[in-house]
């Protein structure tokens, strides 16, 4: 894991029976349905030896590992590390000044905001100055 201490804290969080995995990130549903899986084939075979348990927790993590990167590398503003700093409440998000949104967009979104409003003034002087014209002769 590229996350100091991520192994650690997981183990200690998950250590109980009755424990909730405090996984805040997108692809968490993938995630514990790989655990859930490989847990289950784990419990259906009957073999509990620590060297199967070693053998499935090194599958899962592997599987989890590719999962974890196959995810970040789609080009998603956040990575799962990201998210997993949020759910341990030390992210730094970085702010960014022009809102995620490009220039060309912020350009034609003035462009029509401004054509907008000429548009309306340019209507209400019309309006006013033939209000007193009727409408049908």
């Amino acid at each position: 894991s590229t996350i100091p201490g991520y192994e650690t804290i997981m183990e200690s969080l998950t250590g109980s029976e009755n424990a909730a995995i405090p996984f805040r990130v997108p692809n968490a549903f993938e995630l514990l349905t790989e655990l859930d899986e490989k847990v289950y084939s784990y419990l259906v075979e009957e073999n509990y030896s620590d060297a199967q348990r070693r053998k499935v927790s090194m599958s899962l993590e592997r599987s989890w590992q590719a999962m974890i990167e196959m995810h970040d590398s789609q080009g998603r503003a956040l990575t799962t590390s990201a998210f997993y700093e949020k759910s341990l409440g030390v992210y730094d998000s970085v702010s960014s000044s022009d809102l995620y949104i490009g220039w060309l967009s912020r350009g034609i979104g003035w462009g029509l905001g401004g054509l907008s409003c000429s548009l309306s003034v340019a209507l209400a002087v019309w309006v006013l100055s033939y209000q007193n014209e009727r409408v049908v002769r």
